[in-house]
């Protein structure tokens, strides 16, 4: 949703053609498709031609060279072969410019809604609003239940001091500081969950190296950012770096696994790569996530 629609036409105040055509020469709408016609008349139509040539025919024309009789064998076969390799990526030229397409008809035919715009800006505040909620969550269960029971397990543990060895008391004892010991990991685990504390007070960098170290599989962590993001963004970030380790842990077998993370012109693109084996010959996973500052 961008908070743009395309308006209904107006309706001619009169019968007849002559009211009619008065009537849509009258309205922006009508000038503004009859600009992105002549656009795309005049130059889209090439680019068009030229997205589905690259995706589609250039490479039916490789796969097919071993077909041409006049070719020789040697030639025909790398030209086969490099068919082979660009046919999986054949189809992003054609994706990204049906992206551009479509931007550029929602900017020349289309027109500022109110209502969409304020449907817009109510779900990034209802957002923050959540955000403002897990933080205060996060905090109370630090602060409060967290607390109690580093208390409660510390003074287990000194009460087992102060017990005979061996004996049922102290058994007892030692139970239940095994299980205070077992639910503090499990609340840290928990108010990780809500929101990580490192997250906020260091960044998402040094957020991902904490969740990277309790990775089963082996994670290199490559994240270089110049400055602080907005905290929707870092908490986005985070849990879909969370989501794809966990991913990578249960599914993949991988041996290795990076995540690389950059900011390219106000975007934040991260990129989770595994491999099966060490050294990698190639990635066998390379999902991207990117985000808007």
């Amino acid at each position: 949703m961008t908070g743009h629609r395309v308006r209904p036409r107006g309706r001619p105040g009169a019968p007849g053609p002559r009211a009619w055509l008065r009537t849509r020469l009258r309205e922006q709408a009508t000038w503004r498709e009859a600009g992105y016609t002549l656009l795309s008349i005049l130059a889209l139509w090439w680019v068009d031609l030229g997205a589905i040539a690259v995706s589609g025919v250039l490479p039916g024309v490789l796969l097919s060279a071993p077909l041409q009789p006049d070719t020789p064998l040697s030639l025909s076969l790398t030209l086969a072969l490099a068919g082979a390799v660009i046919m999986p990526t054949a189809a992003y030229p054609i994706t990204a410019w049906a992206g551009a397409r479509a931007t550029t008809a929602r900017a020349l035919l289309g027109s500022p809604d109110p209502e969409l715009a304020e449907v817009v800006r109510s779900r990034a505040r209802l957002v923050d609003a959540f955000e403002v909620e897990r933080r205060r969550i996060e905090r109370d269960l630090h602060d409060g239940a967290h607390q109690r029971l580093v208390a409660l397990a510390l003074k287990l543990g000194m009460a087992r001091l102060d017990l005979e060895p061996g004996s049922p008391a102290a058994e007892r004892v030692a139970e239940a500081h095994e299980e205070a010991m077992r639910a503090l990991a499990e609340l840290r685990e928990l108010i990780r969950g809500v929101h990580p504390r490192i997250l906020t007070d260091l960044g998402l960098p040094e957020a991902v190296l904490d969740v990277a170290g309790r990775s089963p599989v082996p994670v290199e962590v490559d994240i270089v950012l110049a400055r602080r993001l907005p905290t929707a963004t870092e908490v986005t970030a985070y849990f879909v770096v969370t989501e794809a380790l966990a991913n990578v842990a249960k599914h993949s077998r991988a041996a290795r696994c990076l995540i690389r993370g950059r900011l390219t012109r106000e975007a934040l693109v991260i990129s989770p790569t595994h491999w099966t084996g060490w050294p990698p010959a190639a990635p066998s996973s390379t999902p991207r996530w990117s985000g808007s500052c």
